[in-house]
């Protein structure tokens, strides 16, 4: 049976000896908040504490005769419902304060260029375009931030824990970071530029991040992680796609990144991602990047629907 501490004991007690008290309302909505468990025991020990006859404050009434039993009962029963409307009232405002201060926003980027996204003091979100995230600008709630698509780059600096959700099972944490997220309905992708972080997948397992290491998770697979030699994915913030002896993979990120496509390699042509490439993209349209990145290559690559392209070895 739930049995809470001693001092909680005494707290319910003295709430019901003055329930008029706001100072008690106060603290008796936010235990019962914070614990469910402790909203159900108050409630239960409420009424039991009243039918044993709890003390309550009671004005002055002689009894001498039935009648002012029947006033005194009646009045017990007023008591009985105010406690109660008080403390409902107390729980629902708290409860509704809560929500209100945990709440993310959804914005959708459908402007032409980046926008930057003002959080609470030194702390920012900038959102490529045709980007979605949810946020809340005080960070508060967990996850204060969850990545909806696209690309984002996440500056935080708090003195407490800042949970970003980057899909259904994998939460980033960190309380000062700078990192940049990228998310498909195939991939998701994060590359610490400066701090700690923490990625956690399942509630179990933790991947601990450092300054130019990145983590990649593909729809239904395990967590990859790896050092990146560039920073190439912030191709669509940075504007550059001028690659110098960089791996394929991280010239890829970068190219898919600065036009919203994917060009990926396929398990058959694994070999790529030990290879490397220096070439200039800049100012060429998406069509101009895939026909010299094929000359580059030496290579086909095959559009398999608008927007999604693979490199093959044949």
């Amino acid at each position: 049976m739930y049995q809470p501490e001693p001092e909680t004991i005494r707290l319910i007690s003295n709430y019901i000896q003055s329930p008029q008290d706001p100072a008690l309302q106060q603290q008796i909505a936010e235990l019962c908040v914070s614990d469910p468990e402790l909203a159900q025991y108050v409630e239960e020990q409420l009424m039991e504490w009243l039918k044993q006859g709890a003390v309550l404050p009671t004005p002055t009434i002689p009894v001498t005769s039935p009648t002012d039993h029947k006033q005194s009962y009646s009045w017990f029963r007023w008591a009985i419902a105010g406690v109660f409307l008080l403390l409902s009232g107390s729980l629902f405002f708290w409860y509704y304060k809560h929500q209100q201060q945990n709440q993310l926003q959804v914005y959708t980027n459908t402007r032409k260029d980046t926008v930057i996204i003002p959080l609470v003091y030194q702390n920012s979100i900038i959102l490529n375009k045709q980007s979605a995230i949810a946020y809340n600008s005080k960070l508060n709630g967990n996850p204060a931030i969850k990545m909806i698509n696209g690309d984002a780059y996440i500056e935080i600096n708090r003195t407490k824990q800042v949970g970003v959700q980057l899909d259904a099972q994998t939460v980033l944490y960190t309380s000062k970071a700078t990192f940049n997220v990228h998310k498909t309905e195939d991939l998701v992708q994060v590359i610490l530029v400066k701090g700690l972080a923490t990625i956690v997948q399942d509630d179990v397992k933790e991947w601990d991040l450092k300054p130019n290491i990145q983590i990649k998770r593909q729809l239904h697979k395990q967590i990859l992680q790896s050092k990146v030699k560039s920073l190439s994915a912030l191709a669509w913030k940075t504007r550059i796609l001028n690659f110098r002896d960089i791996p394929l993979p991280e010239a890829l990120d970068g190219i898919n990144s600065y036009f919203r496509i994917e060009i990926v390699i396929p398990p058959s042509a694994e070999t790529l991602t030990k290879r490397k490439i220096t070439a200039d993209f800049s100012n060429l349209s998406i069509s101009e990047t895939i026909s010299s990145l094929k000359k580059l290559l030496k290579l086909p690559i095959v559009k398999e629907r608008p927007g999604k392209y693979y490199i093959t070895l044949k």
